[in-house]
């Protein structure tokens, strides 16, 4: 029979110094995703008795009790009251379920006591495997999907419990299926087909673990993640919407950027007169440009000939000259295609209008910044962008949790996607 021998302090503040110890008992990651240690069933045939040494000491250890005695030392390996493997009961069949399943299925185990686990899905009380376990967490997961498409300008707040803080479930969801994967080790890649109307050619985005990474750890972004958030506008938002699809495109930050206007001037201006040339109304292009340490995004009217500058830094477009210089040749290399005729008063001048839009308060959130600059323009369903901003989404600052939305979207379309499994 095993002992736990713990002290019971005479003095509260006596207790609290022995939480240290307590918490090797229940580990601090439990308790962070919500598993109640108590919650775990004894043996149905012998109890595991819990007992309290009293100790007068109040040192460093807290008083608990540095030394027990030899007949509690001699039990301290658990046995199992037969000679079958420990059992493990999973109750309930989402992602919790498979979360606690994949975990269980890490941990090192000597090899006659890795434990058998079981799978009971509260929606029919039957034992299921662990894929069952998954593809039911999955046909939740579109549920929740299809009711959110119903109203498609709610960000999503399912995450959110009624309580507390912010619980980013998807994330933790994404993270669980990244760690039992290939994705798990060095090298690892995901293939994102890109088709030929989101960018004006198709392609395809590479997404590697640490793109993950820069994600579960709110690290700065890379292009794979924002190309990888802007098919999700275009599946989600414009798929289908011929009004949303003929009037916002994007440009590939691939094809165009700092590395690539210094190096090759003349083939970023090509794709950008290019995509400009399929303009048949009046379109607003969305361009996140990368400087080589910052996102901002660029929201181009070829048509107008008016470019509006969003900066989450508060710099102006002066600080960038060459991709300045860039969109403006553009421009009026694509006014010269279509023969348009402009005042002479303007046939030199093309319109910036540097928006007033949310600030960050760090050098991390820019692509943060970038994805949820793009969601809002297209959610608001406008061609020209106020000077202030949009009154709907008008703010100082996003809030850490507006910027967790993003994230929670991102993985919940990688998940949809299966493009990790």
């Amino acid at each position: 029979m095993s002992h736990i021998a713990l002290t019971a302090s005479p003095t509260v503040v006596a207790f609290h110094r022995g939480a240290k110890q307590w918490s090797t008992l229940f580990p601090s990651s439990w308790r962070s995703r919500g598993i109640n240690p108590s919650s775990f069933p004894n043996s149905t045939r012998k109890r595991l008795p819990l007992r309290f040494f009293a100790s007068g000491k109040n040192g460093v250890n807290g008083g608990v009790v540095d030394e027990i005695s030899e007949t509690v030392k001699a039990h301290t390996d658990f046995v199992w009251p037969d000679n079958k493997k420990p059992r493990v009961c999973i109750l309930g069949g989402g992602f919790g379920g498979l979360y606690t399943a994949l975990r269980l299925e890490s941990l090192q185990w000597p090899e006659d006591k890795k434990p058998h686990d079981k799978g009971i899905s509260r929606h029919n009380e039957s034992v299921a495997s662990q894929k069952e376990v998954f593809a039911q967490g999955s046909q939740q997961l579109s549920q929740k999907i299809g009711s959110r498409q119903k109203n498609k300008r709610d960000l999503p707040v399912t995450s959110l419990p009624k309580k507390g803080a912010f619980v980013p479930r998807y994330q933790i969801s994404l993270e669980t299926l990244v760690d039992s994967s290939d994705m798990a080790t060095a090298g690892a890649i995901r293939l994102l087909d890109m088709e030929e109307d989101i960018f004006g050619y198709s392609c395809t985005e590479t997404i590697g673990k640490e793109d993950l990474e820069h994600i579960f750890r709110h690290q700065e972004l890379g292009v794979g993640v924002i190309h990888t958030y802007i098919r999700f506008l275009y599946d989600n938002f414009m798929r289908g919407n011929d009004q949303l699809s003929n009037r916002f495109r994007f440009v590939s930050s691939s094809l165009v950027n700092k590395a690539l206007i210094c190096r090759e001037p003349d083939s970023c201006r090509e794709y950008l007169v290019k995509r400009f040339m399929a303009s048949s109304t009046n379109n607003l292009y969305l361009w996140p440009y990368n400087s080589g340490c910052h996102w901002l995004l660029l929201a181009i009217d070829p048509l107008k000939e008016v470019v509006y500058f969003l900066n989450s830094i508060d710099g102006e477009w002066t600080n960038y000259p060459d991709m300045k210089q860039l969109v403006d040749t553009s421009i009026k290399v694509f006014r010269s295609q279509r023969q348009a005729r402009v005042p002479r008063t303007k046939s030199s001048n093309i319109t910036w209008i540097k928006v007033q839009c949310p600030l960050q308060r760090n050098g991390i959130d820019c692509g943060y910044f970038v994805m949820r600059f793009m969601r809002e323009i297209i959610n608001m369903n406008q061609i020209e962008i106020p000077i202030t901003y949009f009154d709907e989404y008008k703010c100082a600052h996003y809030t850490r949790l507006q910027l967790e939305q993003i994230k929670e979207e991102l993985c919940q379309y990688f998940i949809e996607k299966r493009l990790i499994i």
